[in-house]
């Protein structure tokens, strides 16, 4: 057995559990899917996976053989980054994120982006936009994205607790929501379980936000790093629980050698490391 073409199917039978979302993922069908999978499992003489309930599963044999496909995978990988393919001068740098991630965690990145690459130019936006139709090259999302042929990875977490203005007295009376996008349902949530005050406004990003509750009675939910920076806001619950939101970067399993991608990859995890002192 020295076909790392047939190394990839296991791989992706791993990584999926089903036959159709590994085919799927190689742009396969699901016979050839099987067909590979049977040939390997002929090669070794041992049974490499198991069909529980609708999922297949890695025997021990199997999963001796997908460790060996990953480290193959990995380098690669590394082969191909070593490689010093660079975009065009002029090439469009396209990246989509949530307008609270931008500006709490991931403020930086223009100016990262001018340093790091001056003959290139960014395309950031908060405006929704479909990796899958080529519309953005990469997105920051706070839930990880679970259609399409997307490779995800975790950036980091963001912690967000409620914050009034630093001179008020007394109870708020009532929320300033912020749009936080995806992770609406997880931050109204726990918003309720600090104060059960009634909505009064509702607004995009986190400097509109900011100006209301500073000169206002109201509470909005803003990111630590976000609000205890600011001298005109404090701590609603100074030593109340936080809420944790997930930060994730996702782009098309095709391009995971794009260099345009790993660009943007690592501008945004060096921006997001530096912004939370990482």
């Amino acid at each position: 057995m020295h076909n790392w073409d047939d190394l990839r199917f296991c791989l992706a039978l791993d990584r999926h559990k089903t036959m159709t979302k590994a085919a799927e993922s190689l742009s396969a069908n699901v016979a050839t899917v099987s067909r590979r999978i049977e040939k390997l499992t002929e090669e070794t003489g041992q049974t490499l996976f198991i069909k529980h309930a609708n999922m297949w599963e890695p025997t021990a044999a199997g999963r001796r053989l997908v460790s060996l496909a990953e480290i193959i995978e990995d380098n690669l990988d590394v082969f191909a980054a070593q490689q010093g393919v660079t975009p065009p001068p002029g090439t469009v740098v396209r990246v989509a994120m949530s307008l609270t991630v931008l500006q709490s965690v991931l403020g930086g990145t223009s100016a990262l982006f001018m340093e790091r690459h001056p003959d290139l130019v960014l395309d950031l936006t908060f405006r929704e936009r479909s990796i899958a139709y080529a519309e953005a090259d990469i997105a920051v999302t706070y839930v990880r994205p679970t259609q399409g042929l997307l490779t995800c990875r975790k950036l980091g977490e963001i912690r967000v607790r409620p914050y009034v203005a630093s001179g008020l007295e007394g109870p708020p009376a009532g929320w300033v929501c912020i749009d936080y996008n995806d992770a609406d349902a997880q931050v109204s949530a726990y918003a309720r379980s600090q104060h059960s005050g009634p909505v009064r406004l509702r607004m995009e990003g986190l400097n509109l936000a900011h100006r209301v509750v500073a000169e206002s009675d109201l509470v909005a939910i803003f990111p630590e790093c976000y609000g205890d920076s600011r001298n005109d806001l404090r701590r609603l619950i100074p030593d109340g629980p936080a809420e944790s939101l997930e930060v994730w970067i996702s782009f098309h399993r095709s391009r995971k050698l794009d260099p345009i991608v790993r660009l943007a990859d690592k501008l945004l995890t060096d921006c997001f490391s530096m912004e939370l002192g990482g």
